[in-house]
């Protein structure tokens, strides 16, 4: 399924992510996002309640040859097994435990809803997240999240390792 490129809005027609469609389900899809030159740019796992897909646009089209020429460059585009399965907010979430990786999760799309942090505990009901506030790149707060809530998940996206490379640097 990776070869769809699509393009994810909100409900109010706003742009929020675009990238190669990975897996898809009756509730979530999960996209290899891209940014805006179109290099591999982490994952998005999203509640399909909350969005609208878009698969045509000359945007996309452009987006999908500028993707041809970073092919060969591995950044936001992990090996990891946990990638190509059918996955939920929990594998996701495990996973960047596992590996220390910092996460934006939130309850819906709102910009200032989203927590940046890393993974510190995590069982079937409720993730606990050390926040990194991303003015700074320090310790912000901790904060515990019911995983059934959690509509919205990114994972090794160019934002979150410089937010990671950050925090290490400062402690």
């Amino acid at each position: 399924m990776e070869d769809k490129l699509i393009e994810i809005y909100d409900k109010n027609n706003n742009s929020i992510s675009f990238g190669y469609k990975i897996f898809e389900d009756n509730k979530n899809i999960l996209i290899n996002n891209l940014d805006d030159q179109g290099r591999y740019d982490g994952y998005l796992l999203v509640d399909k309640s909350l969005i609208e897909q878009k698969e045509t646009s000359e945007f996309l089209n452009k987006l999908k040859i500028y993707n041809s020429y970073w092919k060969s460059i591995n950044i936001g585009k992990s090996d990891s097994e946990v990638f190509k399965n059918d996955l939920s907010f929990l594998d996701i979430l495990s996973y960047a435990k596992d590996n220390n990786k910092i996460v934006s999760l939130g309850e819906d799309l709102l910009y200032y809803n989203i927590i940046k942090g890393y993974v510190e505990k995590i069982n079937n009901e409720k993730v606990y997240i050390r926040a990194i506030d991303i003015n700074n790149g320090k310790y912000f707060d901790d904060f515990e999240m019911e995983i059934v809530n959690i509509k919205y998940l990114e994972v090794e996206t160019i934002d979150n390792i410089l937010l990671d490379y950050a925090y290490n640097e400062i402690y």
